[in-house]
């Protein structure tokens, strides 16, 4: 079973192997650092220098190869801001010399992830690894964060559960209706943005194959009748999580059930719940989604993030 010391062990490997990644802009990963430092401070560690860690090297004339992979060995073991911040420095620094490896090339379109899934499905490489390790809440979040994803069309969707259920026999649960999962509404005039936000939730409760599938069809209904699509990443996450927390006083909590416990607006309540967010919604900051966005190892810190705030 992955534990959440086995999570914060991969999200800093995934870190450090963003690193190498010559497309991604410097001021992301600056961004990225500070976003472990504000919500994730158990990833980080205090700075060391000792007869075990080389401290670091402040006269740029002593960076080189050698130096910077070294760097990043001591960095495994001693996980701080600074150390963090120095590697993206130096890499920085490289790029701007125009040193092999550092230098990003020029793209060409972006391919929407999973596109060339025609003949047969192809998982994206964040999907195949969580698959192969077997961590369920880490492919649950996955397959949740690329239902916002507006690249990745419902066929491609569908086929990715399909795909990593067959190799996970246990990643869905049975199809449940309680506190935090209501009802699956069949009545299309009741799809709405509002609708599709709660399901994401219940999802998040129940991940049970009808729910998916379900929130991948009025994903698509919705993109149809032209309503902003609760799927396009940069809009949609940052959204919906201010809306439910102002809603939801503390004093009217404990008469609500009672009150009307089957009322539309009841289902919006779990949403503010610190310890069930929102798959790819609740607290997800400006940062994570351009490292969902940008895929690679950066995108893997991103979902692992997601997973450790559960």
């Amino acid at each position: 079973m992955t534990t959440d010391t086995d999570r914060i062990a991969s999200t800093r490997k995934h870190f450090l192997a963003a690193l190498n990644d010559p497309q991604l802009d410097t001021a992301l990963l600056h961004s990225m650092v500070k976003e472990l430092k504000k919500t994730q401070a158990d990833l980080l560690v205090p700075y060391l220098a000792d007869d075990n860690y080389d401290p670091i090297q402040d006269n740029p004339s002593k960076w080189n190869d050698q130096y910077f992979s070294q760097q990043k060995t001591f960095a495994q073991r001693n996980f701080s801001v600074e150390r963090l911040e120095h590697l993206i420095q130096v890499r920085d620094r490289f790029r701007q010399e125009g040193r092999k490896g550092f230098v990003a090339k020029a793209q060409a379109a972006t391919v929407a992830p999973h596109a060339q899934a025609k003949d047969g499905f192809r998982p994206s490489n964040n999907l195949a690894k969580f698959v192969e390790e077997g961590d369920l809440a880490t492919v649950r979040t996955a397959l949740g964060v690329d239902l916002e994803d507006s690249r990745i069309d419902v066929l491609t969707l569908r086929a990715a559960l399909a795909w990593a259920k067959s190799r996970l026999p246990g990643l869905c649960e049975p199809y449940a209706e309680k506190a935090f999962a209501h009802v699956i509404e069949q009545d299309r005039q009741k799809w709405t943005r509002d609708y599709y936000n709660k399901q994401v939730v219940y999802l998040d409760t129940n991940f049970a194959e009808e729910r998916y599938l379900h929130l991948t069809e009025v994903r698509e209904y919705l993109r149809q009748q032209g309503t902003p699509k609760p799927a396009s990443v940069p809009a949609s996450r940052p959204a919906p999580a201010p809306a439910p927390a102002a809603a939801t006083p503390r004093p009217a909590a404990a008469p609500r059930p009672a009150a009307r416990p089957t009322a539309d607006e009841a289902p919006a309540r779990p949403q503010p719940q610190p310890s069930r967010p929102a798959p790819g919604r609740q607290g997800l900051s400006p940062v994570l989604l351009a490292a969902l966005l940008i895929g690679g190892a950066l995108a893997a810190v991103a979902i692992l993030i997601l997973v450790l705030r559960k």
